[in-house]
């Protein structure tokens, strides 16, 4: 049997508020959401879904620019609901950065 990369983490971003619209699953850190082949995502998320780990969300590239906190399981449905840790449309080369796996207690 072979083996791919283990997956450290699961979070899916979606372009529009409450999970709606064109989404992306990211199972790695992403250093850069101008992807070439598929820039969707570039300044345009508006809500996700982490289902694995706790991420970090960078406003620019190459982790620079981290907002306030980190997100670990559960349904984030509008960004701007977290104060200002991260504003909808104002997301600047937006970026996710797996940190850690943490076990949630219940």
């Amino acid at each position: 049997m072979v083996n791919g990369r283990p997956i450290m983490g699961e979070i899916v971003i979606y372009q529009n508020a409450n999970m709606r619209g064109a989404h992306r699953h990211i199972f790695i850190e992403e250093p850069d959401l101008r992807h070439p082949e598929d820039a969707t995502f570039n300044d345009a998320v508006s809500s996700f879904v982490v289902l694995r780990g706790v991420w970090k969300l960078y406003r620019d590239a190459n982790y620079n620019n981290a907002y306030d906190g980190e997100f670990g399981p559960g349904v984030y449905e509008r960004t701007d609901n977290y104060g200002r840790t991260i504003t909808m449309h104002m997301m600047e080369n937006l970026v996710l950065a797996f940190m850690r796996e943490r076990t949630i207690m219940a």
